[in-house]
């Protein structure tokens, strides 16, 4: 009995530290403003993707006159190794939209958003993603020896 109710209040636990950014009143909730106001750093510890479950994501830059560039980091669900990163270009106003879905057995990230863009190997020509031509990246699971 003593045993189970352990069980139970772990996880109870561990539910309330996963869904703590889901439970802030507004947006100045989840994100703060550096110092500087130059910059800030979101980390959202879970993303969940299975057979008809996908993550859904947003950036979004509020500034009213001034782009950015930032990155993107994905880590894996195992060993939190980095299976991804990507930078996104960002104008005032502008918001990057992303999905995390599982289908055909592998993990992707799918964009539509043209804040997304890619380059060849030399760097000589630029694609960004579109309605028409979506980015679309696996995302390996690692294994651990």
């Amino acid at each position: 009995m003593k045993k189970n109710l352990v069980k139970i209040v772990v996880a109870l636990l561990c539910l309330a530290f996963l869904a703590a950014p889901a439970m802030a009143q507004n947006a100045s909730d989840h994100v703060y403003v550096s110092p500087n106001q130059k910059g800030d750093l979101l980390i959202y510890p879970a993303y969940f993707a299975s057979e008809g479950i996908e993550t859904n994501f947003a950036v979004i830059n509020t500034s009213e006159n001034c782009s950015v560039v930032a990155k993107v980091v994905v880590r894996s669900h195992k060993y939190s190794i980095e299976v991804l990163d990507f930078l996104i270009f960002l104008t005032p106003r502008d918001e990057f939209k992303a999905t995390l879905k599982y289908e055909n057995g592998k993990y992707w990230l799918i964009s539509s958003d043209d804040s997304l863009c890619t380059s060849t190997n030399d760097f000589a020509t630029y694609t960004c993603a579109s309605v028409e031509t979506p980015k679309k990246f696996e995302l390996y699971t690692p294994t651990c020896d």
